[in-house]
Formats: structure tokens, C-alpha cells, sequence
């Protein structure tokens, strides 16, 4: 009996669903929140801060109502990519695998822009100006540092976009950067509309070999027309309920302490 206890706790415990977490409260962190309107969690928590469709009851950070005049909640909006088959791991959070400066970031494209005629998710990495109804900030997290304090707010007032188109099968497809540079001369409040050319960096990626739904991808880069090589993996470490992922055990390359947008 205590047996079968034990199994039913552990179900029990595997099928709740993700609740809201609190910031870590150290000093270092309640600083970075509130002079860089970024809030900081640890790693082994952020799935239940970021898979949650709660944005909607979360007040705008000071940022976003002073740039962006963005004063009222904005919910989330599950654009349904989980229902592919071939894309249902992106609903989940991925984590960076790989050595290069991004490594360990976490992100998910449930709460993307996502065309289903055309097989494009419009991701704006950070939040932006002028994006749909839903919100889309606390998305994609970096670590705790200092310099990405800054990194994360410019490309927020750039309206730092990415664009995945996929082919039919969704099997492979390319990575587009958007931006609005018109944010080194103030104007902040346009939507990303300038598209850096693939002719000098070319972002890909596909499914690796034996993935057919969405947990397992390669992500290829090829700079000034050069040939495409492998950048990171993208790995699912947490479902899109909050379960852990096939690669959980890869949650350990992230930073400690993970910061996102609000």
C-alpha cells in the first residue's frame, strides 16, 4: 500500500499543472528588477514562470509603459503549434546546447505569432513595439549578468525579432532577424520591419535525425555566404504542461539564475 501511496503521489505531483513562481529575493536580483525592469528566477523554477498563459494578470513593467505606452496587462496567446505533430516540442522549453555565447538560454514558441497557412512563427525575442494582442514579454531568458541587463533592454527598444519559416514536411527551415533601427534615433515605437540579409548571416535549422516532433534540433549558421555549419542544439527540457522534457538532464548547462522580461 505505502507503495502504490508513493506511485500515486509521484503521478499526482508529474500531471499538476505549472504554477506562477516568485522572484528569487537576493539583493543582486530585486536590483536588476528594478532598474532594468527584468526579473530573475532560478533555473530549476523558470518552466513555471514562463509555460504559464498568465501574462494577462501581470502588471506592465515600468519599461514597457514608458517606451512603449503598453499601461494594461496583455495575455498571452496559445497559437496552437503544439496540435502539429512535428512541432509539438517547441511548445515546451527548449534550452541552447552548445558552446557558444548564447548557451543555455530557454525559450519556446507556444506564444508566437504563428501562421499555419504559411508555416512562419514571428518570435519578438524580448518583447517590442507594436507586436499582436498578446503579450510577449518573459519569453527567451539569459543569464543574470550585467551585460545582458543591457543587451536585453536595446534589443527590446530594436524590437529584436526573429522569423521561422518552415518547409512542408516542418523538418527543416530558415531563421530571419528583424529589427528597427530607427531606435538609435528615438523612435522606438515601430514595429520591426528592417530584415538583415541572409547574405551575411544565415540562420537554419532541422530536426536531427530520428526527431519527428519538435524535441530535438540543429540550428546552422553561415556568415558573408559561407558555408552553413553547426551552431547549438536545441533540446526540449520541460513539456509544454510543465512535465520534464526528454533532455531534462541538459537544464544543468543553464546559468544558475535566469533573467526575462516583464
Amino acid at each position: 500500500m505505502e507503495a502504490e501511496d508513493e506511485v500515486s503521489v509521484q503521478i499526482k505531483m508529474e500531471t499538476t499543472a505549472p504554477k506562477a513562481a516568485e522572484p528569487r529575493h537576493g539583493w543582486g536580483e530585486n536590483v536588476l528588477s528594478c532598474c532594468c525592469c527584468l526579473k530573475t528566477f532560478p533555473r530549476e523554477v523558470i518552466n513555471e514562470v514562463i509555460l504559464g498563459n498568465d501574462a494577462g494578470t501581470q502588471e506592465q513593467s515600468v519599461f514597457q509603459r514608458l517606451c512603449f505606452c503598453y499601461c494594461y496587462p496583455k495575455a498571452r496567446v496559445n497559437n496552437g503549434i503544439e496540435q502539429i505533430p512535428e512541432l509539438k516540442g517547441l511548445a515546451g522549453l527548449m534550452i541552447q546546447d552548445g558552446d557558444h555565447v548564447t548557451a543555455g538560454s530557454l525559450t519556446f514558441l507556444k506564444y508566437a505569432k504563428w501562421d499555419a497557412e504559411t508555416r512562419i512563427a514571428y518570435m519578438p525575442v524580448f518583447s517590442g513595439f507594436g507586436w499582436w494582442h498578446g503579450g510577449t514579454t518573459g519569453l527567451w531568458t539569459e543569464p543574470a549578468y550585467t551585460a545582458w541587463c543591457c543587451i536585453m533592454n536595446v534589443a527590446r527598444l530594436a524590437n529584436y525579432t526573429y522569423r521561422f519559416s518552415f518547409s512542408e514536411d516542418y523538418m527543416h527551415g530558415d531563421i530571419d532577424v528583424l529589427v528597427n533601427p530607427c531606435c538609435c534615433c528615438g523612435c522606438v515605437c515601430l514595429p520591426a520591419w528592417f530584415t538583415l540579409p541572409r547574405c551575411l548571416n544565415h540562420f537554419t535549422f532541422e530536426q536531427d535525425l530520428g526527431s519527428k516532433d519538435g524535441t530535438e534540433w540543429t540550428r546552422y549558421n553561415a556568415k558573408c555566404m559561407g558555408e552553413a555549419k553547426p551552431y547549438y542544439k536545441l533540446l526540449q527540457v520541460w513539456q509544454p504542461d510543465g512535465r520534464q522534457g526528454k533532455h531534462f538532464d541538459r537544464l544543468q548547462i543553464a546559468p544558475q539564475q535566469v533573467m526575462i522580461t516583464y
